[in-house]
């Protein structure tokens, strides 16, 4: 590092606003080094070729830890040379930005049908967060990626463009706009769970974004619910904001906003739901700042997101009335976490603490409440914020059967960065399992951004309490 270089010949592979790029003709031996520089600034940009005069640059002198089948060296053995991706798929929908994960397809793990990669445990405190995709950043001609037609599964043409690192993760700079071969369907089919107004219940939940009166997704959502996953019986709900949205002036009840949603889902030919809430104090429970979300008072929750029990008698399940005790519950935010590809490996899984005792207290209040009512049937639904093989997920499992869709590629409610993985779970009593079906929703990880009812897909299961 720092070291004082003269004599470097290259030829120029591609230029930026504020630089350019060189890349040697005569590499060496060593897969683990880089072939490439940037060099900042001059007044040589756009020559066929470049000899460096005498500089002071950043080398980097020790490589004899990079193993190049792992995804991180690979990406750092090329950092600054003209590469192109021969497949490449997007496995993100393209963000505000234009900016776009992709994958060669030919190297891509754990591929689902709709063409994403998803987060999976390989072994205990081991996750492969699919380290073969490249985020996909800014073409280096000025030009622009595509955004409303690209989505999770769409395949490009070749890319080619320049290896570096930034943001937290390797990136690829385009030389110029990629050009899109096909994109899959977006269109999610309506799911054959339902209840059946005797013993199969329909139980999902939702995480609907920080829903407020006067947002502009309520009719997505009711289509959702109603079209796709035919009226749950119940419904549990994340992010619901209180009647002045996100302005803190001391309202805490969100009859207006769940007054909305029951409204948008009967005009939607849905049935009439009945909205159950205990407004939070205001200042004490969590949520957004001034959005008081949906939560029941409980001491041990001081300051966060209280989860709500709520119990329901099914009237079709023979004479003796069966009581189905739903949670929903919404554990602490990940926020404060680290990329999968940054400085830190493992990457740091923010508030996982907070998680892990939330995770307890529900726990030992499902222990309880079965100690003393050995029949119950009980449901946990949520955004969990957390993934099947973690800590919280693990405690919640000691006491409760997780539903899971068979195909480990399958399971996901959300798409962060190159993965698709699942927060949002449903769990139920050991006694419920049998029989049970679960579905992720993917009515919102499939599509474009405008056309996104939230960050989350629902999940919907089928349980039998007879």
């Amino acid at each position: 590092m720092g070291q004082k270089v003269t004599g470097l010949c290259g030829v120029v592979t591609a230029k930026s606003a504020s630089g350019f790029y060189i890349q040697s003709l005569t590499p060496d031996d060593d897969d683990r080094t880089s072939e490439g520089l940037y060099i900042f600034g001059g007044d040589s940009v756009g020559a066929v070729s470049f000899q460096l005069p005498a500089a002071t640059v950043d080398v980097e002198t020790d490589v004899t830890s990079l193993q190049l089948d792992r995804g991180l060296d690979f990406w750092e053995s090329l950092e600054g040379m003209l590469v192109t991706i021969p497949a490449p798929r997007a496995v993100s929908r393209s963000s505000r930005f234009r900016d776009i994960w992709i994958v060669d397809e030919s190297y891509a793990t754990t591929s689902n049908a709709q063409g994403g990669i998803n987060l999976v445990k390989l072994g205990e405190g081991q996750w492969d967060s699919n380290p073969e995709a490249i985020h996909l950043s800014y073409p280096l001609d000025g030009t622009r990626n595509p955004t409303t037609t690209v989505f999770l599964g769409t395949k490009f043409e070749s890319i080619t463009g320049i290896v570096s690192y930034a943001y937290g993760f390797p990136v690829l700079y385009p030389t110029t706009t990629p050009t899109i071969v096909s994109s899959p369907s977006t269109a999610y089919p309506q799911s054959p769970l339902r209840g059946d107004g005797k013993c199969q219940v329909g139980v999902a939940n939702y995480n609907v974004l920080n829903l407020h009166p006067t947002g502009t997704t309520f009719g997505r959502l009711a289509g959702h619910i109603v079209n796709i996953m035919n009226s749950p019986d119940v419904i549990g709900l994340e992010e619901i904001q209180d009647n002045s949205g996100a302005t803190d002036d001391g309202t805490t009840s969100s009859i207006w906003t769940l007054g909305n949603l029951t409204a948008a889902i009967t005009a939607a030919g849905g049935p009439r739901y009945t909205a159950m809430d205990i407004d939070p104090i205001d200042k004490n429970d969590g949520g957004a700042p001034g959005g008081s979300l949906i939560d029941p008072t409980n001491s041990a929750w001081s300051g966060s997101r209280k989860p709500l029990t709520a119990s329901f008698v099914v009237k079709g399940s023979t004479a003796t009335r069966k009581r189905l005790h739903v949670i929903v519950a919404h554990l602490a935010s990940k926020f404060g976490s680290g990329t999968s590809m940054g400085r830190n490996q493992v990457a740091v899984n923010g508030a996982i603490e907070a998680r892990i005792a939330e995770a307890t207290v529900i726990k030992d209040f499902i222990a309880e409440f079965t100690k003393r009512d050995p029949d119950a049937h009980v449901v946990l639904v949520g955004d969990i914020n957390d993934f099947s093989g973690t800590q919280p997920l693990d405690i919640l499992s000691s006491v409760m059967t997780e539903l899971v869709v068979p195909d480990i590629a399958e399971r996901y409610s959300y798409n962060y960065d190159q993965n698709t993985q699942q927060i949002d779970h449903i769990l139920v009593l050991p006694s419920l399992a049998a029989g049970a079906k679960v579905e992720m929703v993917h009515v919102n990880t499939w599509g474009k951004l405008s056309a996104q009812a939230s960050d989350h897909d629902p999940v919907l299961a089928q349980i039998n309490v007879c």
